[in-house]
């Protein structure tokens, strides 16, 4: 679980460094492919220090009690459609940079799938 929280991290910070790079050296695209690039970065940004922060609660605060954890296993459905959303959005236009986006998206989506694993298999 250490090693998933860690992978959770650098993910995390290979997005945000994304980002900030697409930020700041914009490529040569039209707007509406540029802004779907950003939108989907914004929103892997978001699903990404989410996925960190569960994954950290679940490792150090474990649920205890009989049943599924419900608010977890809600938090795995949406995680996963926001970050399927956000790879969408990268792949409008298919350049290096919305290549990449999307490959660190994927990634991350990898972290969501194992995260519903772990919340619906796992005997808490």
């Amino acid at each position: 679980m250490q090693t998933l929280v860690v992978a959770a991290f650098v993910i995390m910070c290979a997005i945000t460094a994304m980002a900030l790079y697409l930020r700041s050296h914009p490529p040569y695209e039209p707007g509406e492919a540029l802004r779907g690039v950003r939108f989907g970065m914004n929103v892997g940004i978001a699903t990404s220090v989410s996925i960190l922060f569960l994954l950290a609660l679940i490792l150090f605060h474990p649920p205890t009690g009989p049943g599924l954890p419900w608010p977890l296993v809600a938090c795995a459905i949406v995680g996963n459609i926001a970050n399927l959303m956000g790879v969408v959005n990268c792949l409008r236009e298919l350049s290096g940079e919305s290549l990449l986006a999307a490959c660190l998206l994927l990634l991350n989506q990898l972290l969501w799938m194992l995260y519903a694993l772990r919340v619906v298999l796992a005997d808490f």
